[in-house]
């Protein structure tokens, strides 16, 4: 997919359900791969900083998006914790409880 889009140094790269940040990762080392050895400090500092944007709702994904980036060289990470789809930024509230008690799993036993 990085190969077929083929960013590039000028171009911002948004991943909005980004998992585990493989196609920033890989989208880094490709644009670093096409700057080669010419690279100006500038440009690896709009690449480690500046290039790499997205969002991840799962709780337990999210830091291993943020480890990732960070494992391949990307300074700061740009990732939010949050749903895409509805800009929320929590989720145990989500389930939705309807009359007589009835509730969504998996937040049946832990939350009222």
């Amino acid at each position: 997919m990085v190969q077929v889009i083929d960013p590039s140094i000028d171009d911002t790269v948004y991943d909005p359900g980004c998992g585990t940040a493989g196609f920033g990762a890989q989208s880094f080392e490709h644009i670093k791969s096409k700057l080669g050895n010419d690279a100006t400090a500038e440009q690896l500092e709009t690449i480690k900083q500046r290039t790499f944007w997205g969002r991840e709702k799962e709780n337990l994904i999210y830091p291993i998006a943020l480890a990732n980036l960070v494992l391949h060289g990307i300074d700061k990470p740009n990732i939010w914790h949050g749903n895409t789809l509805t800009g929320r930024e929590t989720y145990y509230d989500s389930a939705i409880f309807a009359q007589g008690g009835m509730r969504s799993w998996p937040m049946e036993s832990s939350r009222r």
